[in-house]
């Protein structure tokens, strides 16, 4: 289940950044 969670946050930040550039 963490592992689940973990990837979420990394999609997450990896969308914001992407929506920043």
């Amino acid at each position: 289940m963490i592992k689940y969670f973990f990837i979420a946050l990394l999609m997450t930040m990896f969308v914001k950044n992407m929506r920043m550039i």
